[in-house]
């Protein structure tokens, strides 16, 4: 029962970093966030601001096999360590969730908001956008990572755990 469930909770994450990886994003997001410093920095210049589009595709993430693993007690037959590691991936997934929530909460609602402090939300549309971003990229690795732990897909490439690498040269 354990395999079995490992097994679903390894498919579960390589579809959710598929997901991560892929984005679907509208834009290139180095391109909307340098768009948003430009922003910034013309604001705090003086000088005109031009448009700014920020657009975030959401992605709905799966926990649903780790769930069950969970509620079913197959936990009880892996290996603890792997048990931790995995719950320390879904709840990274958990606040990727929240931090992501936030950037499309603000992003409808920036418009509205600029007639108060224009610099103030723009500074605040920057930071969720930066630090969603951040997470995003961090969620893919930690997902490379458990994914090469369980010895769970072949697809990866070694720049996708860079952890791995490191372990392996530290072994010789």
């Amino acid at each position: 029962m354990g395999a079995r469930m490992l097994d679903a909770v390894a498919r579960e994450i390589e579809n959710n970093r598929a997901q991560v990886v892929g984005f679907g994003q509208a834009g290139d997001p180095d391109e909307i966030l340098e768009g948003l410093n430009d922003v910034v920095a013309s604001y705090r210049a003086g000088r005109p601001v031009g448009d700014a589009a920020v657009t975030w595709d959401v992605n709905l993430l799966s926990s649903a096999a780790w769930e069950t693993a969970q509620l079913t007690r197959a936990t009880q037959y892996m290996d603890l360590q792997r048990v931790l590691d995995l719950a320390e991936v879904y709840e990274l997934q958990a606040f990727y969730r929240t931090t992501q929530a936030g950037l499309v909460g603000l992003i409808p609602t920036v418009e509205a908001r600029m007639e108060g402090d224009s610099l103030g939300t723009f500074l605040e549309l920057r930071s969720r956008f930066a630090n969603a971003l951040a997470i995003r990229r961090m969620l893919a690795t930690i997902y490379a990572c458990a994914l090469q732990e369980m010895d769970a897909t072949d697809s990866l490439q070694p720049e996708d755990c860079p952890d791995a690498g490191a372990e392996e040269g530290d072994e010789g």
